[in-house]
């Protein structure tokens, strides 16, 4: 352990899903006190891989898009005050055709890309110190527009606005606000986003084919990013917005 994160107390969300597991391994192996959450109710298969490696951490399930589970993931945050790093890492991925669009998908992708990220981070400032990061986690569809995620995309890109007012808006409190947009990273969701055509494997391969480097990413790939986006290494770094996506953005 090289410990570059020692001593920090870290909320990450999102933490059962591909980057998420990979982002827990790889801060609590750094050193970290991380507070993990995610929807699922169960995280015990999740601490208990976790500890078979030599980590700990802490799990909460909840739901973000609720005030109450926002709440509980704070209250459990109050116990470790003070709050050093918010690694925001959920969030759902939306294919539609525009017209087909319901009021529906819509109010569901606000809820969990963009709304719940606005009021848990708004609840977990007061919590923080000076020097303390947050890490927004947006897409590559929110800088390049991609056919059919009109709505996700609207609101990835609302994020990408979101870390620069936040960066200035926290910048009294000596508090740093960066964003990592990734491309196409082989985790599940986007899998699942494929599985639901006919052909998976050829909307798999149109993906890929959208970017300079011809692969998908891996989650690790995106997750040492966040690592030195939490550490004291990314001091004089605020208001930035990282692309991990292969070239796509280019």
């Amino acid at each position: 352990m090289s410990g570059r994160l020692s001593g920090k107390n870290v909320l990450l969300t999102g933490a059962a899903g591909g980057q998420g597991v990979a982002a827990l391994r790889l801060f609590a192996h750094e050193g970290a006190r991380v507070i993990a959450t995610d929807v699922h109710p169960d995280g015990s298969a999740l601490l208990s891989m976790l500890r078979d490696e030599g980590g700990d951490a802490t799990y909460i399930g909840a739901d973000l898009t609720m005030p109450e589970g926002r709440a509980a993931v704070l209250g459990k945050c109050a116990e470790l005050r003070p709050l050093d790093v918010l690694y925001s890492n959920h969030g759902i991925v939306l294919g539609r055709e525009f017209l087909k669009t319901t009021p529906e998908d819509w109010a569901r992708v606000q809820a969990v890309d963009l709304e719940s990220v606005y009021f848990l981070i708004q609840g977990a400032v007061p919590l923080m110190r000076p020097g303390g990061s947050i890490i927004i986690v947006t897409s590559a569809a929110g800088l390049k527009a991609q056919s059919n995620m009109s709505a996700y995309s609207a609101m990835k890109g609302a994020l990408v606005m979101l870390t620069r007012a936040l960066a200035l808006d926290l910048s009294g409190l000596g508090i740093r606000v960066n964003a990592i947009a990734p491309g196409l990273i082989d985790t599940p969701m986007p899998r699942g986003f494929a599985a639901a055509f006919d052909d998976p494997e050829e909307v798999w391969g149109r993906l890929i084919s959208t970017n300079l480097l011809g692969r998908a990413g891996k989650p690790e790939e995106v997750v040492t990013l966040a690592l030195h986006l939490a550490s004291d290494e990314s001091s004089y770094t605020t208001g930035a917005i990282f692309s991990v996506d292969g070239g796509r953005t280019t």
